[in-house]
């Protein structure tokens, strides 16, 4: 009965150890992979202004810029929900890890001299599977256009849309 009661206790802490719901690969770590997808949308009806057949925005004009106006890759994602998926948002060898608020200014060039100013602030933190966001918004033309604040516990990926 005591060999049973030891083994119970080692299988108990063995679980306990392997099942952190961590891993080196981790989603929940920002370190490792963060980005956001995004749509454009008109500002009053909420449609999507990037579709295939598109007449107004062709899809290979948008570029979005850092603030020295360095291109960031942009991925097109077609289909029913034509959107953008851009990654490192935040850049561990730039960003830093901090629990002040650090903002980082990019502009959203749609074609010609069309564009907008897209700010993106966030805190962070130390988390269970390592660096994750505390705080997360989105502002485009200094107005809010996204709080992500909540999902910010659960994601190191982010959805919204820029109204124009």
């Amino acid at each position: 009965m005591k060999q049973i009661f030891v083994l119970f206790i080692v299988s108990t802490l063995h679980y306990s150890c392997i099942d952190s719901g961590c891993s080196d690969d981790s989603v929940g770590n920002i370190l490792v992979e963060n980005g956001a997808t995004f749509k454009i949308v008109d500002k009053v009806s909420r449609q999507n202004l990037f579709w295939e057949g598109a007449t107004y925005y062709n899809e290979d004009s948008l570029k979005l810029l850092n603030e020295d106006l360095t291109e960031k890759q942009v991925i097109r994602e077609r289909g029913n929900d034509y959107k953008f998926i851009v990654y490192d948002i935040f850049d561990k060898s730039i960003d830093p890890l901090t629990s002040t608020l650090f903002c980082k200014k990019y502009f959203v060039y749609y074609k010609n001299d069309d564009i907008d100013s897209l700010k993106i602030c966030y805190t962070t933190k130390d988390g269970k599977c390592g660096s994750i966001f505390n705080e997360f918004k989105v502002y485009c033309q200094q107005e809010l256009i996204y709080d992500g604040t909540e999902d910010a516990k659960y994601y190191t990926f982010f959805s919204f849309e820029i109204p124009r």
